[in-house]
C-alpha cells in the first residue's frame, strides 16, 4: 500500500511541480505595472499668451514632442511630397531617444517619406542615407497629469537662447 501511494505520487510529479511554479511565478508579477506608463507622463498646461516662450525655450532639448527646424530644410522636405494634403508624424529616427525628434512626412501620392533634418535623402526607404526603422510614439494624453506652466517658477530647466522681441 505505502509503495502504491509513492508510485502515485512519482507518477503526478511533473504537473505538481508545474502548478507550484506556476502559482509562485504569478505571484512575483509587479501589481504597479499598469501606473508604470502614466508615471513616466508628466505635461504642461500653457495660457496661450505664454505658448510662444515655452516653445522658444524648451524645444531646443528631447523633453517634448516636436524640435526646431530649418525653414529652408522643412519647406524642401514639404516640397518633395506630391499631392495636397501631407501626412506629418514625430519619430524617433533609429529608435535612437537621446537624439532629438524628427518629422516623417508624406501622402497617399508620394513616393516614399521625408524627413524634416534631411531633405535630401528622399525617397525613403530606397536610399543608404535613410534610417532602417524609426520609432513613433503613441501616448494616452489623458492619463498625463497636466500642471500650469507658469514661467521660469514652475523649475523646469529652460535653455539660455533669449527670446525674440
Amino acid at each position: 500500500m505505502k509503495y502504491q501511494l509513492i508510485k502515485r505520487i512519482k507518477a503526478h510529479a511533473p504537473t505538481m511541480a508545474a502548478v507550484l511554479a506556476f502559482v509562485i511565478f504569478t505571484g512575483n508579477t509587479n501589481r504597479d505595472q499598469k501606473n508604470v506608463a502614466a508615471n513616466c507622463c508628466s505635461g504642461y498646461s500653457i495660457s496661450m499668451d505664454k505658448l510662444q516662450q515655452f516653445m522658444l525655450d524648451s524645444l531646443h532639448g528631447n523633453q517634448f514632442e516636436g524640435g526646431v527646424y530649418a525653414r529652408a530644410d522643412l519647406l524642401n522636405a514639404l516640397n518633395k511630397i506630391q499631392g495636397d494634403s501631407v501626412y506629418i508624424m514625430n519619430v524617433s529616427k533609429n529608435c535612437n531617444f537621446t537624439r532629438p525628434c524628427d518629422l516623417a512626412i508624406t501622402s497617399p501620392t508620394s513616393n516614399g517619406v521625408a524627413f524634416a533634418r534631411q531633405p535630401t535623402c528622399y525617397p525613403c526607404p530606397g536610399k543608404p542615407c535613410c534610417p532602417p526603422k524609426v520609432c513613433a510614439s503613441r501616448i494616452n494624453r489623458s492619463c498625463i497629469k497636466y500642471t500650469s506652466f507658469n514661467g521660469l517658477m514652475d523649475g523646469i530647466e529652460l535653455s539660455s537662447i533669449p527670446a525674440k522681441e
